[in-house]
């Protein structure tokens, strides 16, 4: 990671904060000096994780890395880039050697799927089958903050495509149909607010591998509930 191309991207974030009068409630739950996973809702727009990102920037002088969908670094200059920004491919062992070094891993769960969701599925995550964050955090004994912003999905109307996910797992590149401002492709002006939850630490790893499956399944479904409540709060 460049730390000067990370803060040089993050910058121009400012206007669209006050745009959309940007706000976060729990910063304070980021740990100043320790691994953590920031496991993010994921809406169409996406910047609302990246102003996020900026605000453990500034407030912590930490600089996070996240995963990304492996169709944005097909291509050796595509990772290259990226990975100059702190976007490195989603895999495990990527993940946990960002974490196994102190950093903090943003991570949006529902990839690709939650970024396509069409309007009638916002306000909410979709992380019912997605479980490799859980076990990644059990597995590095890492906590996770959960940060969810619920009205992002409001920003654009994404309208509902049967084609949407069937290009997806054919040719893995995002096929969507959205509109903004009166119809425009401009962002509508939404109040963004990310919610924030307490460290959430996982139970030890258990020895067995029937023990981590539970595990693994009984913290993912606490995860969940925490969530859903959340998005709930944001939201009002």
């Amino acid at each position: 990671m460049k730390k000067k191309w990370l803060k040089g991207l993050l910058l121009p974030l400012g206007p669209l904060k006050q745009y959309h009068h940007y706000q976060v409630k729990g910063l304070q739950n980021i740990p100043k000096d320790e691994a953590c996973i920031v496991a993010c809702s994921h809406s169409l727009i996406t910047y609302d994780i990246l102003m996020l990102m900026s605000e453990v920037i500034k407030h912590y002088n930490r600089y996070p890395y996240c995963l990304v969908d492996t169709f944005l670094v097909k291509t050796f200059l595509q990772k290259k880039l990226l990975n100059n920004f702190g976007a490195i491919e989603a895999s495990v062992d990527n993940a946990k050697d960002i974490l196994a070094d102190g950093n903090i891993l943003f991570i949006a769960p529902g990839g690709m799927r939650e970024f396509l969701k069409s309007h009638k599925n916002q306000h909410r995550v979709i992380w019912h089958d997605r479980k490799g964050f859980v076990r990644l955090s059990i597995e590095t004994q890492t906590p996770i903050v959960l940060a969810a912003c619920p009205n992002a999905d409001e920003i654009y109307h994404v309208h509902e495509l049967p084609l949407s996910d069937t290009i997806y797992k054919e040719f893995k590149f995002p096929f969507f149909f959205a509109s903004g401002f009166k119809g425009s492709p401009l962002p509508k002006k939404i109040e963004l607010k990310h919610e924030l939850s307490p460290l959430l630490y996982p139970p030890k790893k258990p020895k067995s591998k029937k023990e981590l499956e539970k595990c693994v399944d009984d913290f993912h479904a606490k995860i969940l509930s925490i969530m859903d409540d959340m998005i709930e709060k944001a939201k009002s």
